[in-house]
Parts: C-alpha cells; structure tokens; sequence
C-alpha cells in the first residue's frame, strides 16, 4: 500500500507546485531580456554620441550575445535566440516587430516563447529608458 501512495502523492505535489515554478521560471527568462535591453539602451547612447545617430544594427554596437533565450532586434538587425525557441515559434511577421529607428530615438524589441506555446513574451526599450513588456506570455 505505501508504495503505490508514494507516485500518487508526488503527482499531487507536482500538481501544486508546478503552476508556481513555472511562473517563477518565466519571471527568471524574462530578467535575461530586462538586463540585456538596459544594456542595449547604454550601447545605443554611447553609439549616438559617437555618431551623432542610433545604430541600426548589432554588429554596429559590438553586441552579439553567446547564449540567449530571446530573440533581439532592430529594424536593420535580429539576433536570433540560441537557447530558446527561435522566433518562427511565434509567428508574428517581421513588419510587426514592435521596433523602431529615427534619428532622434529607437525602440529595441526582445522576443521569446518562453514556454512553447502561444504568445509569446514582448518587451521593448526605447530611448528614453522606457522598458515595456508589450505582451506577456502567460
């Protein structure tokens, strides 16, 4: 009897607990996206008061990130997720990636499906330090 209560029992447990672990899952991906639009948002000022104009793309800012789970852009540029789901996953057509460029500001858009279905995770970063999750995935 107790070896068949023990498998029941974890099944209870895991039923309680993954909701929670999954939401603090996503918290924890989302962090990497917060951290490296922050990042971008410096690399884009130090960029402009070199030029005198934002970059358009990543190679322009010397940013190419080896492991990330969200998939960047730019309107000259994407960097493609390489640990996470890439963005076809998504299937949100590249004239609506919510970015932007001018001479006077930008918007950086990140991009991940941060748990294999739809929708996905949107954040942006504009130029004014603006950080904005555009769309949560649930």
């Amino acid at each position: 009897m107790g070896l068949l209560a023990a498998p029941i029992l974890i099944a209870v447990f895991i039923m309680f607990i993954s909701p929670g672990f999954l939401k603090f899952q996503a918290k924890a991906k989302q962090e990497e996206a917060k951290y490296n639009l922050r990042l971008l948002w410096g690399l884009q000022k130090d960029y402009f008061h070199d030029h005198n104009t934002y970059a358009r793309t990543f190679k322009h800012l010397g940013w190419d990130p080896e492991m990330n789970l969200y998939s960047y852009i730019l309107p000259g540029d994407i960097i493609e997720a390489k640990k996470g789901l890439q963005l076809k996953w998504c299937q949100i057509p590249p004239e609506e990636y919510p970015c932007g460029f001018s001479t006077t500001g930008f918007t950086i858009a990140a991009i991940c499906n941060v748990d294999a279905d739809e929708p996905c995770d949107i954040w942006t970063m504009n130029h004014n330090y603006e950080l904005i999750n555009v769309y949560v995935d649930p």
